[in-house]
């Protein structure tokens, strides 16, 4: 039933493609469809290893994605929650409503599944988790926004009018809203950012920072520089910019001296990426003049004219 679904995610090798071949025909078999037109399993499983749906390496759970929450340990439920993102990364065509109905079922019940569980309180989010999440948001709401077309000619908006909606909103409207409740979720950068910066207010710790500020002003200015300069958080931002603050009425030689080193550190790293752009424009030029030998394995085959 899913193999269509799983299909067109990539694969990791063929034997990993033989393993998850057959624990994927034993999912498809625990699977059925209501009258509802809801996907259910038939029978509870515990936590299944699996290859049949390889994701990038950096979000790789080897949990089965349709596994329910309930049914895999505590530890490992934010394992499948990665896996089930990783699922939902897949985008199907709705200008056809007959066309992939049960994987579109099995996705639209998977997304429910997953605000579900942000609802209930999950755990932190890990790196990998949150990368996950980025790559869902990224394949299924970076989007070409259909034509808005009106039944009636007049060109006048007319408050009586229904909403038009994407074709594909019963999905993008669960991940909207898995997506806000992901951005509020006090397990993020923001959060983890303001807590640290909240120990300046720690008179003792404060002391310390004084008496070693030639050592640690050093280390910390490049992150309160870019958080000054990019944060998009308003509390880090003023807690960076008290931190800053307090740096000046202690040492302002050595804020400026550190400010200074900053400076020419990020003209260094703009002039290298300058330099590595302007190489990897010079091989794409140099590669496209460059004819084709006989000793270059190409897909098509070359004239028989140019062998000669």
């Amino acid at each position: 039933m899913l193999k269509q679904l799983l299909s067109k995610l990539p694969r990791k090798s063929s034997k990993s493609d033989s393993t998850g071949s057959g624990q994927s025909r034993s999912s498809h078999a625990g699977l059925q469809r209501t009258t509802s037109g809801n996907v259910l399993s038939s029978r509870p499983t515990a936590p299944k290893r699996t290859s049949s749906a390889v994701f990038p390496s950096s979000v790789v759970t080897g949990i089965e994605p349709l596994l329910a929450f309930k049914d895999v340990p505590t530890t490992e439920r934010l394992n499948l929650f990665i896996s089930k993102l990783s699922l939902c990364c897949v985008v199907f065509d709705f200008t056809d409503p007959s066309k992939s109905t049960t994987e579109k079922d099995v996705k639209r019940l998977t997304l429910m599944e997953l605000v579900d569980f942000m609802d209930s309180g999950p755990p932190r989010f890990t790196e990998p988790a949150i990368l996950a999440m980025c790559r869902l948001c990224a394949n299924n709401l970076f989007r070409t926004f259909p034509p808005n077309y009106r039944p009636n000619a007049s060109g006048s908006e007319n408050d009586d009018d229904e909403p038009m909606f994407d074709p594909a909103w019963s999905h993008l409207q669960i991940v909207y809203d898995l997506f806000l409740k992901f951005v509020v979720s006090p397990s993020l950068e923001a959060k983890v950012a303001e807590k640290a910066l909240f120990f300046w207010n720690n008179d003792q710790i404060v002391n310390l920072i004084a008496h070693n500020r030639h050592v640690i002003l050093p280390i910390l200015f490049p992150a309160l520089e870019r958080n000054a300069q990019t944060h998009w958080n308003h509390s880090v931002l003023n807690s960076t910019l008290n931190v800053r603050k307090m740096f000046t009425e202690m040492d302002d030689m050595l804020l400026v001296a550190c400010h200074a080193h900053f400076k020419e550190e990020e003209a260094k790293l703009s002039l290298e990426a300058q330099k590595q752009k302007e190489t990897w424009v010079r091989l794409e030029i140099a590669a496209s003049l460059q004819p084709i030998t006989g000793n270059t394995a190409v897909l098509v085959t070359p004239l028989v004219s140019n062998l000669h």
